[in-house]
Formats: C-alpha cells, structure tokens, sequence
C-alpha cells in the first residue's frame, strides 16, 4: 500500500490514496513528549521530512520555531511498517543515503554554552538507520557555527555539508559556505564560498549540485 504523510505540530499524519479522496487520515505518528517542555506546543514544527529508498524508515527533524527553544532538537526515526517510533537523535538537520542504510546527522550550532552542543555542530555522525548505532563520526575541518544541508554519495564515500551563519536578527540559520569530506582519507576534498542550503549527488555521484537561489555543479573526480 502507497503511504502519504504530512506534518503535524504534534506528530506526522499518514494518508493511504483512498484517504486523499476522501479526506480521512489513515492513522497518526505522534512525537514523544517531553516532560517540562513548555516551548514543544507554540513553537515545534518539521523541518525535514524523508522515506528511505526501500520504504522501511520514516525519518523528520524536528525544530523548534525559536532560537530560545531548549536544546537538543531531535531527529526522529520510525519503522512504517509497525508505524512505531524506533528511536531518536539529538540533531538538527540529517541526510538519508541512497541505499536506505546509513543515516547522517548534525548541528545548526546556537550560543547556549553547552559543551555538548558546542561539539557536535563541529561535526558530523553517520549512524545505521536500521538501529540508530553510531558508525563513525566526521569532523568538519573549516571553522563555522554551525551544519544547515547535507548530502551522502550513494557508495557512502564523499558527504558534502553546508556551513552556517546567523540571518537577520540571529533567528535564521543561513549559509555561507559549502565543503565535502572523502571518507576514505577523512580529508576535505574541497569547499567554495557559495550559499548551499540543497545538496545532491547525481549522474552516479560524479556530480554534485549545490546552491539555493541559484545552483552550481561540481564535478567529482
């Protein structure tokens, strides 16, 4: 059966073909709720959402409308099949491989003087989307504030990321940057200086596009 789903302030609706005609919602995905969270009715909403190519694992991130919010913010990861939540990580924004297997995650980056927060938005971590176990963890070499876009090549070799700057008045993550890492050597292969809020591999990861108002295309040698 083909699903559809759309989001929610408190969770993801799922919608067979038959329900889009007749406007009933099929059945309903909610986020945990986490206790004392004040800020999760007025400001949480979805910031990414995506099915892996095999269709087994639904993956949204979560964000919350408010530099102020609490931290962390979560990425969430649920079995369609069981429609149960499988587990969750503390991120901002993730990136899905092509082949469904791996999950990529990392942080915006916000001044909240947690150690923590501080060090994971200098990097990134590849986890197995089947468990959520940690596989690797990358580290960003260019100095920047934080992680807005990322991209996984479909053999797993090369993740292209987008660096952050603070928007007008500190409430919208931007980029200024862009950069992608060869996993075999752990090095960046390269960066340039443009806007890349979309990242995409494509013609068989010899090409990457990046970009947003307007796009640019890199060859991968």
């Amino acid at each position: 059966m083909t699903a559809f789903y759309s989001s929610k302030a408190k969770g993801i609706e799922v919608w067979d073909a038959k329900g889009l005609i007749s406007g009933s919602v099929k059945s309903f995905l909610p986020f945990p709720q986490v206790p004392g969270d004040s800020w999760r009715k007025p400001f949480s909403l979805i910031d990414r959402l995506e099915i892996s190519k095999d269709g087994k694992f639904l993956v949204a991130a979560m964000k919350y409308d408010h530099e102020l919010a609490p931290d962390p913010r979560k990425v969430y990861v649920w079995d369609t099949r069981s429609e149960e939540l499988v587990y969750t990580i503390d991120a901002d924004t993730f990136a899905l491989s092509q082949d469904g297997k791996t999950l990529v995650t990392s942080h915006h980056g916000r001044d909240t003087g947690r150690l923590d927060v501080l060090e994971n938005q200098k990097s990134i971590k590849m986890w197995s989307l089947a468990n959520g176990k940690l596989i690797r963890r990358v580290q960003v070499p260019k100095k920047h504030e934080g992680i807005v876009s990322l991209a996984v090549s479909s053999d797993r070799r090369f993740i292209a990321y987008g660096r952050k700057y603070l928007g007008p008045f500190f409430l919208t993550p931007e980029t200024n940057g862009m950069g992608m890492i060869d996993l075999q050597t752990g090095q960046q292969a390269f960066s340039e200086k443009i806007n890349a809020p979309f990242l995409a591999f494509i013609n068989n990861d010899r090409t990457l596009l990046a970009g947003g108002e307007s796009i640019k295309f890199f060859a991968i040698q």
